[in-house]
C-alpha cells in the first residue's frame, strides 16, 4: 500500500456548455449542410488541469465533431488560436495543453467539409465555442485540488463493428481515475474507439453516446466531478446499430460502456489498489506526410452519378493540391500513463499497436487530437479501397502515414 501523501498530483475540473443553438448547421449528407431544428441534451467543454508541482499539462476534451485547419475563416488556424488563448491565460506552454474532440456526428458542422463562414451565425458561433473552451481551461488550471491517479482496463464488448467487414475490433476500455484523499473529489477519463454516429444526419443536437456516457459517470458517482471522454482511434469503427437515428440505441450503448466504468471505477476505489508515480512529462513532433493520389477528371466522372457530395469534395480536395501535409503528433504522460494524440482519425489497428508497443505503460490512444487531417488508413485498406481512402475532403495523405505516425509515437513515448 502506497502512502497517498507522497503520491499526489495537483489537479483541477473545468466545464463550459457549448451548445450550438437551433438554427446553426450539422454535417449532412446531401445537402451537405443543414440547420438544427432544436436540442436533445447539452454538449460540454470539459477540461483537466493536472501538475506534478514541477510541470502542468491541460487535457481538454469537447463534446464535438471536430476541429480542422479551416474551422475558422482562410489564413486562421481555430486549434493553433484556442491553444494560444489558453497559454495566455494560464502561463502554460502551448506544447503542454491537449485539445481533443470526441468527434460526435450530431454536434455542430466544425471540420469544415465545406466553408463555414458562408452558413447564416456559424462565424460567431465558433468566435463563441472558442472563449467557451478557452473558459473552461482557465477555470480547470485556477481551482485545484491533491489527488492520487489510479489507472484500470477492461472491455465493453457488443458495442462496436468494423464498418468495412474486416476483424479488427478494440472492445478495450481504459479508465483513470482522479481521487483525493478522503474520497471526496473524483474526475475520470475513459477512452473507448467507436464513431458517436447512432443519432448522425438527424435535426437534433445530441452528445450521442459519448454525452450520455459522461453524464451518467458524473451523475451515478459519489464525488464525480467531471468525466473526460477521449476518443480512441476509430476510423473503422462504427457502433453496431450504425446510424440508426434512435436515441433508445443512444441510451443503451451509453448503458454498456457506463456500467464498465463504474465497475472499474468501483475497483479503483480500494485504497489498496496501486497509484501512479506523480510525474508529468509532454512532448510533441511535427511530421510532415506526403499527400494522397489525387483523382483525375475521369475518375471523378466515374464516380456514381447518384453521390454528388462524393464528386463535389472529390474536386474540393484535388483543388486543394498535392502538396505535403505537416501534422502534430502530441504525448502526454501521467506516471506510467501515456495519452499518444493524433490529428486524425486512425484506423483501429492503430490504437491496438500503441498499446501493445508501450506495455508495460499504460497507452491511451486518442484520435481528433488539435485537429483533424482526415483519415490515417492501413495499407491493406488502401490496398481494398473503400470510402476512407477516396479522394475527398476526408483523406489528405498517403498510405505511409500510418507507419510513420505509429512509429513517431512510440520514440516520443519512450523519450518523455
Amino acid at each position: 500500500m502506497v502512502d497517498l501523501k507522497e503520491n499526489l498530483f495537483r489537479v483541477g475540473i473545468g466545464k463550459e456548455d457549448i451548445t450550438p443553438s437551433p438554427g446553426l448547421f450539422y454535417l449532412s449528407g446531401y445537402p451537405r449542410h443543414l440547420p438544427f431544428a432544436g436540442v436533445h441534451d447539452r454538449l460540454f467543454a470539459r477540461s483537466l488541469s493536472i501538475s506534478d508541482g514541477r510541470r502542468e499539462v491541460l487535457i481538454v476534451s469537447t463534446d464535438t465533431f471536430g476541429f480542422s485547419r479551416k474551422t475558422l475563416l482562410k489564413g486562421r488556424n481555430f486549434v493553433s488560436e484556442v491553444r494560444d488563448r489558453i497559454a495566455k491565460r494560464t502561463g502554460l506552454d502551448t506544447g503542454a495543453i491537449m485539445l481533443l474532440s470526441s468527434h460526435i456526428h450530431s454536434a455542430a458542422e466544425t471540420m469544415a467539409a465545406r466553408p463555414l463562414e458562408q452558413l447564416p451565425g456559424m462565424a460567431e458561433w465558433l468566435e463563441t465555442l472558442a472563449e467557451r473552451i478557452v473558459s473552461s481551461a482557465e477555470s480547470a488550471h485556477n481551482d485545484t485540488f491533491d489527488a492520487c491517479l489510479k489507472a484500470n482496463r477492461g472491455e465493453a464488448p457488443g458495442l462496436a463493428m468494423n464498418r468495412r467487414d474486416e476483424p479488427c475490433v478494440d472492445p478495450e476500455m481504459r479508465v483513470l481515475l482522479f481521487e483525493s484523499p478522503d474520497k471526496e473529489c473524483r474526475i475520470s477519463i475513459i477512452n473507448f474507439a467507436c464513431h458517436p454516429v447512432i443519432v448522425q444526419d438527424q435535426d437534433q443536437v445530441s452528445g450521442d453516446f459519448v454525452g450520455a456516457l459522461e453524464t451518467s459517470v458524473e451523475s451515478e458517482v459519489g464525488g464525480m466531478m467531471g468525466c473526460l471522454f477521449i476518443q480512441g482511434m476509430c476510423g473503422d469503427i462504427d457502433p453496431i446499430t450504425a446510424s440508426s437515428r434512435n436515441f433508445d440505441d443512444v441510451d443503451s450503448a451509453a448503458r454498456l460502456l457506463t456500467d464498465e466504468a463504474l465497475r472499474q471505477i468501483g475497483e479503483m476505489a480500494d485504497s489498496s489498489y496501486t497509484v501512479q508515480p506523480v510525474d508529468v512529462g509532454t512532448a510533441s513532433r511535427t511530421i510532415s506526410l506526403p499527400s494522397r493520389p489525387l483523382a483525375t477528371q475521369a475518375e471523378i466522372e466515374a464516380i456514381n452519378e447518384n453521390v454528388q457530395m462524393l464528386r463535389e469534395e472529390a474536386v474540393l480536395r484535388v483543388e486543394e493540391g498535392d502538396h505535403p501535409f505537416d501534422m502534430e503528433i502530441q504525448v502526454v504522460r501521467l506516471g506510467d500513463v501515456c495519452i499518444t494524440g493524433v490529428p486524425g482519425e486512425p484506423f483501429c489497428e492503430m490504437g491496438i499497436e500503441i498499446k501493445k508497443a508501450l506495455e508495460p505503460r499504460i497507452g491511451i490512444p486518442a484520435g481528433y487530437c488539435n485537429g483533424c487531417m482526415g483519415y490515417i488508413a492501413t495499407p491493406a485498406a488502401w490496398k481494398a479501397g473503400g470510402y476512407e481512402v477516396m479522394c475527398g475532403t476526408w483523406s489528405l495523405v498517403d498510405q505511409t502515414a500510418h507507419q510513420t505516425i505509429l512509429d513517431t509515437i512510440i520514440d516520443l513515448c519512450a523519450k518523455t
